[in-house]
């Protein structure tokens, strides 16, 4: 988590110049993709002194949001308006206004409007869901040289939060954005985002789309939830046993060895740490773990796997050694049916039971028994 920073007015990046010195309107968009799934696509159009765009999530319901932006000419933003429709019908619009060192936020949903004041540094910039126009406005006004650290506001929240853009080797570009793991992208020497690898899923910069064209098609073939949330229970010899847990989808990618790296610890699920829950004391592969709830976590290999169990229950990606119980051994075997989303299973058996993970052709399991 990123401590301390300064803020984008600061121009931090070496060779900043004055955005509405960068060139004429350019109009363009990003594909996103999870696997062999499009899940939003974004168009925008950058001028001196305007920022517009519109994009289209699957996620969970396919969604458009039509948005524009009054930008300074030193970048930063002074006012946002913002617009989400499904099927056509309006469900909300927000409007932001900074000023000094806060921004007015009026949330209008119905018949009903809230604003909220939020302190928020000058310079601080939009952070849209799944939307790079906002991070290119930063990129450019530093020539996408050095390194910038800024404040950044998403549309919604109580308070502004912090990334830093980090230019590594070549046309690379590390990303941090505050409490994630940090998203490479490439970068030209103008700022641009040429691509990138946000959490999995893979960004592309493409030609203007026709986003509006693209809200209709995918009108009828929402996503869902990537990850629905389920719960598995099981009585072992009268302890009540629940794991709950996340279930990403394969989506035509490589699993175990690509998307779950070998030899690294996994938080075996996506979203939410994956839990344990029981209500009684339980053995685990030979390890006694009393009553309680813990965080599962695994480390994958092509041979053999680890089960760690871990105090740190909530801890989402973030894993410390400091709160493990206990590592043991899994049992790994590959099995022939796929299995498109990861499932566990707690399956009663002799007087005891087995936990299993099962994700493509690969099943991880290990006793467990009442102590």
């Amino acid at each position: 988590m990123i401590r301390m920073f300064a803020t984008l007015a600061a121009g931090a990046l070496l060779g900043a110049a004055p955005l509405s010195a960068q060139g004429a309107t350019e109009t363009a968009g990003f594909l996103w993709r999870l696997g062999t799934d499009t899940t939003n696509v974004e168009r925008f159009t950058r001028a001196p002194g305007r920022l517009e765009g519109v994009h289209v999530t699957r996620v969970p319901q396919t969604t458009l949001r039509e948005w524009s932006a009054d930008v300074a000419p030193d970048g930063s933003v002074r006012r946002f308006e913002q617009t989400l429709r499904r099927d056509g019908i309006v469900l909300s619009r927000r409007a932001i206004t900074f000023r000094g060192d806060s921004a007015t936020d009026v949330f209008t949903r119905g018949d009903s409007t809230t604003t909220r004041t939020i302190a928020a540094p000058p310079g601080t910039i939009l952070d849209l869901p799944n939307s790079y126009a906002f991070y290119e406005l930063a990129l450019r006004r530093g020539a996408g040289r050095g390194s910038l650290s800024v404040h950044l506001l998403a549309p919604g929240a109580r308070a502004v939060e912090s990334a830093t853009f980090t230019r590594a080797a070549g046309d690379s570009m590390i990303i941090q954005l505050e409490g994630l793991p940090p998203i490479t992208a490439r970068v030209d020497r103008d700022g641009r985002i040429l691509w990138a690898n946000n959490l999995g899923t893979t960004v592309e910069r493409v030609a203007a789309p026709d986003v509006h064209a693209l809200a209709a098609a995918f009108g009828s073939r929402p996503l869902g939830p990537l990850s629905p949330r389920d719960t598995v229970r099981a009585v072992i010899r009268g302890a009540r046993v629940a794991v709950d847990y996340s279930r990403p989808a394969r989506r035509g990618r490589v699993v175990f060895g690509g998307l779950v790296p070998w030899d690294r610890v996994w938080r075996t699920g996506a979203n939410r740490t994956t839990t344990l829950i029981t209500d009684a004391d339980l053995v685990i592969g030979g390890v006694t773990v009393p009553a309680g709830s813990y965080a599962l976590w695994t480390i994958p290999a092509p041979s053999a796997w680890t089960l760690i169990i871990s105090r740190n229950v909530g801890s989402g990606l973030e894993y410390a050694a400091e709160h493990d119980v206990a590592r043991v051994p899994l049992r790994s075997e590959t099995v022939p049916q796929l299995a498109e989303r990861l499932t566990i299973a707690l399956e009663p058996r002799d007087g005891g039971g087995v936990l299993s993970f099962v994700w493509e052709h690969t099943r991880a399991s290990i006793a467990v028994a009442r102590k």
